[in-house]
């Protein structure tokens, strides 16, 4: 739906779509990639987020099998959101044979977006530029 009303703008590539999320907005990111029937999204990534689909290993699994769209994660260490949600759902993506990368970003706390900037922006666009 939302990818219609944007098609309506003229400047929009709805087949092409790239989407970014921080904190909440990553794990909505997460959410969009799992029901991304349409395939549209080519490409997410996220700052901050962790991955709390599914309540047992294997319904995680079902989940993330779900993600086509090659994911970038980006996790400062020092986040009160565990850096362990990111790198299980990393582990799980790779194991999977889903196109995946995890930084972390050592002693940086929730705050990543902000206080590294520049960084998450370069590596947002390289990411985003390789998997276009």
């Amino acid at each position: 739906m939302g990818l219609n009303i944007l098609g309506t703008l003229g400047y929009v590539d709805q087949i092409r779509v790239a989407v970014y999320g921080h904190s909440m907005g990553g794990y909505l990111t997460v959410g969009l990639l799992i029901h991304n029937a349409s395939q549209r999204i080519k490409v997410a990534a996220y700052t901050s987020a962790g991955f709390k689909y599914g309540s047992t290993p294997a319904e995680q699994e079902q989940f993330a099998a779900q993600i086509n769209a090659p994911l970038l994660m980006m996790h400062g260490t020092a986040d009160p959101v565990p850096f362990s949600d990111s790198q299980a759902l990393a582990d799980l993506l790779t194991r999977l044979g889903k196109p995946n990368q995890l930084i972390p970003f050592e002693g940086v706390a929730h705050d990543l977006p902000q206080t590294r900037t520049a960084d998450v922006t370069r590596e947002a666009i390289q990411y985003f530029t390789a998997h276009f």
